[in-house]
């Protein structure tokens, strides 16, 4: 086989982050004494990505993503709220570990046909957190989260760090999987391996091409034994 090192998104490749995401939203509000509903959520659902994404291009820095997200909805919705309620919107999140059907069975299989490192944007403490709960720490030879390295994907010292951390890497044997162009694919093609793109909900490709583009974990697999 090819590849021997997977590198491995973890949210919407792995976890139900935006199930989490909308459990956690939901709690902050309600405790807060705030209407909640789908409307609401979508609307911070995608004000999220947006900054995410503008972080990801380096035109906002990662602490103007805590700050002004929460501040953006509430002037959006005309809600009167003075609270900052990252903290506690970081504390409810940390306690949902929800997985993608099929995860499971997909991280022992994969484990069986090389090393997987989960590398991931986010707050380490949560990361952590959700990694425990799920129960999914034993299919995974190291974990490399953006907080702690100091660089995010698609950054290409993300990458860096990760290389000068694993001993006996090669980027001939090495291959970035997970569910964002932007990301993670961006990241792995600006670094010089080859990348797959879980495309879970039949997106168009944009001008970022991935290696390979897949619908499923069963099809990762296939690539992955085949190549």
């Amino acid at each position: 086989m090819k590849y021997e090192i997977f590198l491995l998104d973890a949210d919407q490749t792995i976890f139900d982050f935006d199930k989490s995401e909308k459990n956690a939203i939901k709690d902050v509000l309600t405790n807060a004494g705030l209407p909640f509903n789908e409307e609401i959520y979508n609307t911070y659902h995608i004000i999220n990505r947006d900054l995410w994404h503008k972080y990801e291009k380096g035109e906002i820095e990662r602490k103007d993503i805590f700050s002004n997200r929460f501040k953006m909805l509430f002037e959006k919705l005309n809600f009167d709220v003075k609270e900052d309620l990252n903290i506690k919107y970081f504390d409810r999140l940390a306690s949902y570990a929800y997985l993608i059907d099929g995860a499971i069975e997909f991280l022992q299989e994969l484990s069986n046909n090389g090393k997987i490192y989960l590398a991931t944007n986010g707050k380490i403490s949560i990361q952590n957190s959700r990694i425990n709960l799920s129960g999914i720490s034993k299919y995974l030879t190291n974990v490399f989260v953006s907080d702690l390295i100091g660089y995010a994907k698609p950054k290409k010292e993300f990458f860096e760090f990760i290389e000068n951390n694993i001993k006996d890497f090669d980027k001939q044997k090495t291959v970035m999987i997970g569910d964002s162009l932007t990301s993670d694919i961006l990241g792995g093609n600006n670094f010089g391996i080859d990348t797959i793109w879980l495309n879970f909900n039949n997106e168009n490709v944009i001008n970022i091409k991935p290696t390979y583009q897949v619908k499923n974990y069963n099809q990762i697999l296939k690539i992955i034994k085949e190549s």
